[in-house]
């Protein structure tokens, strides 16, 4: 069930991401704490170890984003903290080395097209790809 939830706030997100360049609070609150909420209802058989360390990255990506000075933008870091904990460690760390894949060969496609190393896009839709592919590739197994 926390699944469905984390996919539906990557879609929204995803569509924030790309219309404004940003992805609304209200939005990542309200979905942190239905995928909380649920987990606790429906535990699943993720450990609490695994949920904590994938939001733990996450927390390492906003931490990341203020060193950068906004580069990595902090809400792809809450996001990962939402997924980590709806999905586990296992989970996020896969979908973030395909979300990182995909979003390195949409660069390599920039680049080509002339659209220079400064060229900024949005990463959440990558992420929303990727779990896609890893709920995909969790159900074939």
């Amino acid at each position: 069930m926390s699944y469905v939830i984390t996919g539906g706030m990557l879609l929204l997100c995803s569509i924030q991401d790309i219309k404004r360049k940003s992805i609304s609070v209200q939005l990542l609150i309200i979905a942190g704490l239905l995928v909380t909420i649920t987990i606790l209802v429906f535990p699943g058989n993720i450990s609490l170890l695994s949920r904590m360390t994938a939001a733990v990255t996450g927390f390492g990506v906003v931490i990341l984003s203020k060193i950068v000075r906004g580069q990595i933008g902090s809400g792809d870091g809450y996001a990962m903290m939402i997924i980590g904990i709806g999905t586990g460690a296992e989970d996020l760390f896969l979908l973030l080395c395909f979300a990182l894949l995909l979003s390195g060969v949409f660069s390599a496609v920039l680049l080509v097209a002339g659209k220079g190393r400064r060229y900024q896009f949005p990463f959440i839709p990558f992420l929303f790809l990727a779990f896609l592919l890893v709920f995909i590739l969790k159900q074939m197994t």
